[in-house]
């Protein structure tokens, strides 16, 4: 973290404003993921559950019949199905799990996305209304050209945050 701290104080205005408009792009990515899984799913409460100290409402999402992709992105999100853990009280995601059911093919032949691949993510609050990632697992099945094997697994967990004191102001004082 110092070694960021350190390279950031030192970098070119340019170097700032790439990294800046990098960080925004996939900002805007991941909005537009999300407002594509909207366009995805049907969403069913199914019940109620205590996750990590949070009451939440538990939901199915199932594609829906006919969904059409808006891009190459969102191809996979034809063949997943999933389930949200929501908190009840801050309306914020505490769990995910999402699994491919079927194949989803990019680029003709070229790469698919099989059965078997799974994501799980869960999250906190940290402070206030800034909530974090904790865990973050994926099984990605995956091939090239049908028969080069793409697959890999990813386990991250998040731990030992602290509290900044200028995000702090930042988020209480907009």
């Amino acid at each position: 973290m110092r070694r960021e701290i350190v390279r950031r104080q030192h970098e070119s205005d340019r170097d700032r404003r790439n990294r800046i408009g990098k960080f925004e792009k996939e900002r805007r990515h991941d909005h537009a993921m999300l407002l594509n899984m909207v366009d995805a799913f049907d969403f069913r409460l199914t019940g109620e559950q205590l996750v990590n100290g949070h009451e939440c409402w538990v939901f199915n999402a199932l594609p829906k019949p006919g969904y059409q992709p808006k891009d190459r992105e969102t191809r996979v999100l034809a063949g997943m199905r999933g389930t949200l853990w929501i908190d009840k009280q801050q309306y914020q995601w505490v769990r995910v799990k999402a699994e491919v059911f079927k194949p989803v093919s990019f680029y003709g032949f070229v790469a698919k996305v099989g059965p078997g691949t799974r994501f799980f993510l869960e999250q906190q609050p940290v402070e206030a209304d800034l909530w974090l990632p904790t865990r973050f697992d994926v099984q990605v099945n995956a091939t090239a050209f049908g028969f080069i094997d793409e697959s890999s697994t990813d386990n991250e967990t998040y731990t030992d945050y602290r509290a900044n004191p200028k995000v702090s102001a930042l988020l209480t004082h907009p």
